[in-house]
């Protein structure tokens, strides 16, 4: 008779350490997800789209994911206005991710690549597969190629008529 019980105990104790393991995983995923929501410091308009700085170090990719799930993509800079109010957001001598790739240069959106605000020596087709580009505000914001595992904040975009999810 004394099995019984210790079965019944068993069961309740597995089912309240499940939802316990859950609640846990929520509260991960919470913790996890927040530092991503503070680290947006700035919001620019421009004449279509808004872009946003996140401070999150990551890499090319991660922070293309990213800005394809929390926005519209990473930042494609039409025109110089546009690539003006980025700068505005990036904080002098720091570099951020932005759009452009070496896929015969194009934008993370499928746009097709027309300005071209290239520092000096850029693009190098560095010997070590420099297929992404930031923007270089220890060089006004001109850009340069660099491998895409590197980790760096970026810049997202929406379109003026989206409200940013994370955006506050």
């Amino acid at each position: 008779m004394g099995a019984v019980p210790y079965r019944k105990a068993s069961v309740v104790s597995s089912h309240f350490r499940k939802r316990r393991v859950l609640s846990l995983l929520a509260d991960i995923t919470t913790v996890v997800s927040q530092p991503l929501r503070e680290s947006i410091t700035g919001l620019i308009s421009g004449t279509v789209v808004k872009f946003g700085l996140i401070n999150t170090l990551m890499t090319w990719t991660a922070a293309q994911k990213y800005c394809r799930e929390y926005h519209s993509d990473l930042a494609s800079v039409r025109n110089m206005t546009e690539n003006q109010k980025i700068q505005q957001l990036v904080p002098a001598r720091n570099q951020v991710w932005i759009g452009l790739y070496r896929d015969a240069w194009k934008w993370s959106d499928g746009r097709n690549f027309s300005l071209s605000y290239w520092n000096s020596i850029e693009p190098n087709h560095g010997q070590h597969g420099e297929n992404c580009v930031s923007a270089a505000f220890n060089a006004e914001g001109k850009w340069e190629d660099w491998t895409c595992d590197l980790k760096k904040a970026f810049i997202c975009y929406s379109y003026s008529g989206e409200s940013p999810s994370l955006c506050y």
